[in-house]
């Protein structure tokens, strides 16, 4: 799905109203709507007797034949293809927002992991695949009016999930392979940002299966909306805010032709609206609170979609001139991540120090201004705030990540990686420490190490056959030691085991 939003004075009306997902921030009135919601997974709203505030449990009868291992290699399979094939967003406070938010909606599965990924894309889209992987584009962040929308399409998409829905549909189909159906899945979601290179993993993998055998029908969107708003509100977050997102589409809708078939089933229609507003208000009404980190990685996404770094800077400065002498938290947040785009760095770091003096407690606003310092040549202001921020918040990645990188520019690799190998063990991480790794490894004098660590940071890429080299690099080393030797022969054989499909 993309769209083109309201012209950027509409917005500052607003002040911190949605932005576009697009790659430009001000477009013409005349709005367009690509609403792709088959691949999006974000299907008809269909009406229900009742609310049900439990978990449903309808999708299981028909799922048995598919072990949940086997689930899980078919995700794992299926991501590998997503991270070859797709550019992912690896900002940590973008990536560990969107996990921690999934995570809490999906807490009352407890017989699954999840994982949630951002796609760079301005188009509006979701996609709920094997193995439990959610993927959000970073235009649908962008255009949500409140964290209770984000979280609704979240939920929809871990609803198809719980009821095992792509199992049921794996099951039923003709593919002999594990493999097979992990590219047929892969190239359905490429296709939604890559048309010609979705269509070439499919034709690879599919051995003729249409794509119309992966959709959803109407009896599994229905069990997917009762459980997806069962599982909003067992998350402590408002239903209300599926039937006002839907709302807001069907007005967009007016102005768009029908989108390609494979990426659409129904548009948003007024009953489904009302389905949906029927339902939500079956609910109590709760208070809730939005999390603070909720409008600043909106502000961050907007500013990375934006067509050039001016545009981003003229929509921001707008929306903090529109706020007086009260500017929105997000709107100044959104500004400094602009002029650090446009290399205004001495700009930017007044706008940061003036947050982290109105706002200690966020994490966000420290990264960001180190970052700014450190382009500015103030590597030693930058190493300073960094260590400060790290005792004072440990397990917040993008600060530990950033400080790893400064310890090492400041000539001391060794301090550098024993932080990030202590961070590495007690935290779910990502390739980019990996990277980090290899990097003070590389200048604390270690190449058998650094290879080993790269090894890993291409495996989480999904470039098994260059984890594989940087493994055969260091095997190489005529210093390597028996424990790493050791090390590298054993993942050497998983990966190649892996690769070989008997993993």
């Amino acid at each position: 799905m993309s769209f083109a939003p309201p012209s950027l004075e509409r917005r500052v009306s607003s002040a911190s109203g949605p932005a576009s997902p697009g790659r430009r921030l001000t477009t013409a009135p005349a709005a367009a709507l690509a609403v792709a919601l088959a691949a999006a997974g974000m299907y008809p709203l269909m009406p229900a007797t009742a609310a049900d505030n439990r978990l449903p449990d309808l999708g299981h009868a028909g799922g048995e034949t598919l072990t949940r291992a086997e689930e899980e290699r078919l995700g794992e399979a299926f991501l590998r293809q997503i991270r070859r094939g797709l550019r992912l967003v690896d900002d940590p406070e973008v990536v560990d927002y969107i996990d921690a938010l999934g995570q809490r909606i999906a807490s009352a599965d407890s017989e699954r992991r999840y994982r949630f990924l951002v796609v760079d894309a301005p188009s509006v889209n979701a996609f709920a695949g094997p193995g439990g992987i959610i993927a959000l584009n970073a235009g649908l962040v962008t255009i949500t009016e409140s964290e209770n929308e984000l979280a609704g399409v979240l939920a929809h998409e871990i609803a198809h999930v719980t009821q095992r829905h792509l199992a049921q549909l794996m099951e039923r189909s003709e593919l002999a392979s594990l493999t097979a159906l992990a590219s047929v899945f892969a190239g359905i979601l490429l296709a939604t940002q890559n048309p010609s290179a979705g269509q070439a993993v499919l034709v690879a993998g599919t051995a003729g299966v249409q794509q119309s055998a992966l959709r959803y029908s109407r009896e599994k969107e229905m069990e997917a909306d009762r459980a997806g708003m069962a599982l909003l509100h067992q998350a402590g977050f408002d239903p209300r805010a599926m039937p006002a997102f839907f709302q807001r589409f069907q007005e967009w809708q007016r102005f768009t032709a029908r989108p390609p078939e494979f990426l659409s089933t129904h548009p948003v229609t007024l009953s489904r609206i009302a389905d949906t507003l029927g339902r939500a208000e079956r609910y109590e009404p709760r208070a809730y609170r939005e999390s603070a980190d909720y409008p600043l990685v909106r502000a961050k996404l907007r500013v990375r979609l934006a067509d050039k770094p001016a545009t981003a800077i003229a929509h921001f400065e707008a929306l903090v001139q529109a706020g007086g002498a009260n500017p929105v938290e997000a709107d100044r947040y959104g500004l400094a991540i602009a002029l650090m785009g446009a290399g205004r760095h001495e700009e930017a770091s007044i706008v940061l120090e003036e947050l982290r003096r109105d706002f200690p407690d966020r994490a966000a606003h420290r990264t960001a201004a180190a970052e700014a310092y450190s382009a500015l040549g103030d590597e030693a202001r930058a190493l300073d705030l960094l260590a400060a921020s790290v005792d004072r918040f440990p397990d917040h990645r993008a600060l530990v990540y950033g400080y790893g990188l400064a310890l090492v520019r400041a000539g001391r690799a060794e301090d550098a990686t024993v932080l990030l190998r202590k961070f590495q063990r007690e935290h779910k991480t990502d390739a980019t420490i990996f990277r980090l790794l290899g990097l003070a490894h590389q200048r604390a004098g270690h190449p058998a190490a650094s290879h080993l660590a790269l090894a890993e940071f291409h495996y989480r890429k999904g470039d098994i056959a260059s984890a594989i080299r940087q493994l055969d690099i260091a095997l190489q080393d005529p210093a390597i030691d028996d424990y790493r030797a050791a090390q590298a022969e054993a993942r050497r054989q998983q990966l190649m085991d892996e690769r070989a499909g008997r993993g």
